[in-house]
């Protein structure tokens, strides 16, 4: 965990592109590779094959987003309005979560381009997985000027909240930069994004998007 505070303004464009790809890269191939060895140490059928498919083919895609990112900027921008419940949908089954519980509270209509906002979600649910556990339950829902994700874990200390979308900032074992990229990517937005104490004790984060 980076933990120096220092001045971060040394950092390249080409730095941030890199460590969300890293960091995207990772999720989906730990996911191949469980896959993978499931179906080698079992004999497995195709199925298990078809999803190893799947994440590499994910993985593919969204290396060629963040290629052409780090050659265009926030001109590669696609804004159109999508539906966050659809979205949050696809982003949960492309992680590994089979006690976990997805719940849409509203499927709100939110501008936004539709591959970040699937980052964007599918990060929160692997921290979510990650510090909740296995059998964690996330909720999705409308806001009066956008939208939510909760969760009913353990929650964020509140001494550390304002310092969560830090790069590098980790309160366990991860790589520091799910949130990060979170926080990036709704500035990217013109969203604004806050961590809090969600309803059932757990983590929340709001954005306001309008």
């Amino acid at each position: 965990m980076d933990t120096s505070g220092g001045d971060d303004s040394g950092s390249s464009d080409e730095d941030d592109l890199a460590a969300l790809l890293a960091h995207d890269m990772k999720n989906h191939l730990q996911v191949a590779d469980r896959r993978l060895e499931g179906y080698v140490e079992e004999n497995g059928s195709d199925r298990r094959l078809d999803f190893v498919q799947k994440s590499i083919d994910r993985m593919k895609e969204m290396t060629e987003k963040v290629l052409v990112l780090s050659k265009q900027g926030e001109g590669d921008m696609r804004p159109v309005p999508v539906e966050l419940g659809e979205k949050a949908e696809e982003a949960w089954g492309n992680l590994e979560s089979p006690d976990g519980l997805l719940q849409v509270a509203e499927n709100p209509e939110v501008e936004a381009d539709p591959e970040h906002l699937q980052r964007v979600l599918e990060n929160l649910f692997d921290n979510s997985l990650k510090h909740g556990g296995s059998d964690v339950t996330v909720i999705v829902g409308e806001l009066d000027s956008g939208f939510y994700v909760e969760d009913d874990g353990p929650g964020i200390p509140a001494r550390v909240r304002e310092n969560v979308f830090n790069r590098g900032f980790s309160a366990g074992q991860g790589s520091g930069l799910g949130l990060y990229i979170v926080d990036r990517v709704a500035e990217m937005h013109g969203w604004n994004v806050d961590a809090m104490e969600g309803t059932e004790g757990g983590a929340r984060f709001e954005f306001e998007v309008e």
